[in-house]
């Protein structure tokens, strides 16, 4: 099994919630009910920015940290963009990331 780049697994959690149906505030995740479930429960329909990494990533590895430092650029945490900015802020702070993450390696 090949290990994925950080670029690629930022970009796999970016594609899961382009859409802005599969995409929400205030949880890690939602079932189609709206109700809070976690990232990986087999009801997991929408995730926020974070919650959508943790499927990619077990722990809080290179990817968050990036995620982290991209938002700290704006001076607040991805649960804020996240959850006080919108969809295409969550966007652009996952093409930050990327951005990040490409030019450190």
């Amino acid at each position: 099994m090949t290990e994925r780049s950080t670029v690629e697994i930022l970009r796999a959690a970016r594609e899961r919630i382009a859409d802005p149906e599969r995409w929400c505030q205030g949880y890690y995740a939602q079932d189609p009910n709206g109700a809070e479930v976690e990232p990986d429960d087999v009801q997991a329909c929408k995730w926020c920015a974070v919650g959508s990494l943790c499927l990619e990533v077990q722990s809080r590895d290179e990817a968050h940290l990036y995620l982290v430092d991209a938002a700290r650029e704006v001076g607040i945490t991805p649960t804020a963009i996240n959850d006080g900015r919108g969809h295409s802020a969550v966007m652009v702070l996952f093409d930050r990331a990327m951005q990040l993450a490409e030019a450190s390696s």
